[in-house]
C-alpha cells in the first residue's frame, strides 16, 4: 500500500513537472526554459526597476541609469529615470517636443525601447525634427500622470503633451503602491505556470457570458477633473495637450474617454480602429501577459503618428501650440 502510494505520488509529481516544462515552452518558446530569462518575467513590483520616493507626490519612479531585464526585454533607463535614450532638459533649436505621460502600455512593457511606438515615431520623422520623451511608469493612474508632468516633465520644454491612456485600468483611480505586493512576490522560477494557464483558462469558461464593465459615474467625473487639471498646466506653460488611447481593442471604457474628452475640449483618438479584431492574441506578449508585444506597438505607432499629425500645422514635423490664455476656445481649435 505504502509503495502504491509512493508510485502514485512520484508518477504526479513527473506529470506536473513534465506539464509545467511543456507550459514554460508554449508561452515563452525556448527562452522559457532558461532559469537566467526566465527570472525576468515578474511582475514591475518584483523588477528592481523602480525605488520609492516618499518625499514626493510621485511616490515611487523608475531608477536612473539601471540597465536590466523585464520581461525577456532589455532595459536601460537613462540619467532621468526614463525608460528611454538621453535627453538634454533644454530643447535644441528647430525641434519639436512631446511629453508621453502613460502607464506600463506606454512604457513599453515586455518590449524593447526601440521597438516601442514612441521611438518607432521619433525615429520616423524624418521630414522635421521631433523628439517623444517617454515619462512613463508601469502601475501608474491619472493622478500620477499629473504628478509627473509638475515635477518631472516641465523643465524639459515640451510643446505638446500626451496622456498615452490605457483603457484597461486608468479609470481605476484607487492609490496603488508596488511596496506591499513586492514584499510578498514570489522568484519567477518558483511560480507554476501551467497552473496560472489553467487558472486563466478556468476563470475565462467561468466569465465568458459577463458583459463588460462600464466605469462607474464617479470615475468619470474624477477622470474629467484630473485632465482638466493637466490642460491648465499645459495652457499656463504654453503647451498643447491631447490624450491617445493605447488599445489592440474596443473597450467600454474607451467611448467613456472619448466623452470626457469631448466635453472638456481635449483633442481624441485611439488606436484600436487600426487593429482587427479577428485575433487579438496576436498582440500580446504572451498568453498570460496581454501587454501589446512588438507586433502591436508597430500597429500603435502608425495610429499615434496619425495623432500627432492632427496637431501639427505646415511644417513636417512641427506641432500647433494654442495661445496659453484660460479665454482660448480649445475644442475649438482641435
Amino acid at each position: 500500500m505504502k509503495r502504491n502510494t509512493l508510485l502514485l505520488f512520484l508518477g504526479f509529481l513527473f506529470s506536473f513537472f513534465f506539464a509545467e516544462i511543456i507550459s514554460r515552452f508554449y508561452l515563452f518558446g525556448p527562452k522559457g526554459l532558461s532559469p537566467y530569462q526566465i527570472s525576468s518575467f515578474n511582475p514591475f513590483w518584483n523588477s528592481h526597476l523602480w525605488y520609492t520616493r516618499p518625499e514626493s507626490n510621485l511616490e515611487y519612479e523608475l531608477i536612473p541609469n539601471k540597465t536590466t531585464w523585464h520581461k525577456f526585454a532589455f532595459v536601460k533607463t537613462n540619467s532621468c529615470g526614463m525608460n528611454d535614450r538621453e535627453y538634454e532638459k533644454t530643447k535644441p533649436p528647430g525641434v519639436t517636443r512631446v511629453g508621453l505621460l502613460g502607464d506600463s502600455f506606454s512604457m513599453a512593457t515586455g518590449v524593447a525601447m526601440n521597438e516601442s511606438y514612441h521611438a518607432l515615431v521619433e525615429e520616423s520623422c524624418q521630414n522635421g525634427p521631433l523628439e517623444v520623451l517617454n515619462f512613463s511608469v508601469s502601475t501608474y493612474n491619472l493622478f500620477n500622470y499629473y504628478d509627473m508632468l509638475v515635477e518631472r516633465v516641465l523643465p524639459f520644454e515640451c510643446d505638446h503633451i500626451v496622456v498615452g491612456f490605457c483603457p484597461y485600468n486608468d479609470f481605476d483611480l484607487e492609490g496603488y503602491n508596488p511596496t506591499v505586493k513586492s514584499e510578498c512576490a514570489r522568484p519567477p522560477m518558483l511560480n507554476s505556470y501551467f497552473g496560472n494557464i489553467v487558472k486563466r483558462s478556468m476563470h475565462s469558461f467561468l466569465h465568458r457570458s459577463e458583459s463588460e464593465l462600464y466605469p462607474t459615474q464617479t470615475q468619470v467625473k474624477q477622470c474629467q477633473q484630473i485632465l482638466g487639471k493637466i490642460d491648465s498646466v499645459c495652457i499656463a506653460n504654453n503647451m498643447s495637450f491631447s490624450v491617445f488611447v493605447v488599445s489592440y481593442e474596443h473597450l467600454a471604457s474607451i467611448d467613456s474617454i472619448s466623452s470626457v474628452c469631448s466635453r472638456s475640449g481635449v483633442g481624441f483618438s485611439s488606436s484600436h480602429t487600426s487593429f482587427s479584431d479577428d485575433n487579438k492574441q496576436q498582440y500580446w506578449l504572451c498568453r498570460l501577459d496581454h501587454h501589446p508585444n512588438a507586433i502591436a506597438h508597430q500597429i500603435i505607432s502608425e495610429a499615434f503618428r496619425k495623432h500627432l499629425s492632427d496637431f501639427t500645422d505646415d511644417r513636417p514635423g512641427s506641432i500647433k501650440v494654442w495661445p496659453s490664455t484660460p479665454e482660448s476656445n480649445r475644442s475649438g481649435n482641435r
